[in-house]
């Protein structure tokens, strides 16, 4: 019995090896796929976030990735090893993977306290059009023709659709030969009339026949005005015909085609969203509205500065470009000592920071020159002017100096 079960064991291991070996070779592949899966997935948000103006990832984050990657290779080599019976390098990864595991532990919190301290959030920012209008007929007939394809971009005035004018253009017809015929009736009456008006004068006819023929001119008078009312009307149902782009922007699907019926008012042929410009909303914490502000371009002034809720702090957070100087500082100068010093401080902590400065409230001649003497470039105050109307303004800058 004994050699029985020896021999059963050894038969066991014989066919159990092979599948250690073939589980062991499944556990590596499943390692590396996983090891290169992950890789490649923070790879392409790296590229996506580079590539599209997002701000890049912070280095920790960078190495957090990586740490991660190689404790999923650890953990699937310890797999590995378990499959092919290799426990004594089992033991030894194990301790590797735990070493891995805690700095992965530390990497992602001193990540997690850099994105708090650097304001990151999850992108939320809407684009939306300015403004979208659906194109309707104003009167019900049939589509002759469709002169736009989807999304096709078009400018105002651009023609969209052109529908069936063939009863439009015989109305504009009509009332023009309706026009002629009592056009030419006018001029009857019209004669009719003077022909009265000299019989009534050499007595031959009473004043009523003159009365009639007056009242003929009046009636057929009106007549033609009401043929040349008729004609515009036909005409304005004739350009309805001609659906033109009322404003500048992108076409959506259009829903109609050649043949197609449309009623008055109630079938949208197409909706043209205007894109240019568009209308973007931002959420994003206060701590980055300087880095916003400056990514945009934007230059801040400080008015009134050192006084009310002007800063220091303001010029370190804010991208400041020029600093005003208050009036309560330059009135009393040159002669009030405390003014001279405070104003020559600023002056000087601003040519420092490369910042332009204007002095605000310059009334005397003094007051200039000593502000000058500081190299201070720019000055504002009755010296100068007092406020001034548009007009005045313009002309007053035509006389200024340029720089």
């Amino acid at each position: 019995m004994a050699a029985n079960s020896i021999l059963h064991s050894e038969r066991v291991g014989r066919f159990a090896a092979p599948h250690r070996r073939a589980g062991s070779r499944l556990y590596a592949w499943m390692a590396l796929a996983a090891a290169l899966i992950i890789f490649a997935g923070f790879a392409r948000t790296f590229y996506l976030r580079s590539s599209f103006g997002a701000p890049p990832l912070s280095a920790l984050l960078v190495v957090h990735g990586i740490v991660m990657t190689g404790w999923f290779v650890l953990f699937f080599v310890q797999v590995w090893l378990v499959g092919v019976g290799r426990t004594d390098l089992h033991r030894r990864v194990g301790v590797v993977g735990m070493i891995v595991a805690v700095l992965v532990l530390c990497v992602g919190v001193a990540a997690a306290i850099d994105a708090g301290r650097r304001g990151v959030s999850p992108p939320s920012g809407i684009v939306t059009p300015l403004t979208s209008v659906d194109v309707k007929p104003q009167l019900s007939s049939m589509v002759a023709k469709v002169h736009i394809q989807d999304g096709q971009f078009v400018k105002a005035g651009d023609l969209l659709i052109t529908l069936d004018s063939r009863t439009d253009e015989a109305n504009v017809a009509k009332a023009r030969a309706q026009l002629a015929k009592d056009n030419a009736a006018l001029a009857d009456a019209q004669r009719q009339l003077a022909r009265a008006q000299q019989l009534l004068a050499q007595k031959f006819i009473s004043q009523g026949a003159l009365d009639t023929a007056q009242a003929l001119v009046d009636a057929q008078s009106a007549a033609v005005l009401a043929d040349q009312a008729a004609i515009d009307a036909a005409r304005v149902a004739l350009s309805y015909a001609r659906i033109t782009a009322p404003v500048a922007g992108r076409a959506g699907a259009v829903s109609v085609s050649a043949g197609s019926a449309v009623q008055a008012n109630l079938s949208t042929l197409v909706t043209i969203t205007q894109l240019d410009p568009i209308a973007v909303a931002f959420s994003l914490p206060q701590r980055n509205l300087p880095d916003a502000l400056a990514a945009l371009g934007v230059s801040l002034a400080i008015d009134d500065f050192g006084t009310g809720y002007s800063s220091l702090a303001y010029l370190k957070k804010f991208p400041i470009s020029k600093l005003k100087i208050d009036r309560a500082f330059v009135m009393g100068l040159p002669a009030d000592e405390g003014d001279r010093a405070i104003v020559g401080a600023t002056i000087a902590m601003a040519q420092a920071l490369k910042l332009s400065v204007v002095a605000e409230g310059v009334e005397t001649d003094a007051q200039r020159d000593f502000l000058q003497g500081l190299h201070c470039e720019a000055f504002q105050g009755f010296l100068c002017s007092p406020g001034l109307a548009a007009e005045d303004f313009d002309k007053l800058y035509a006389t200024l100096p340029k720089s």
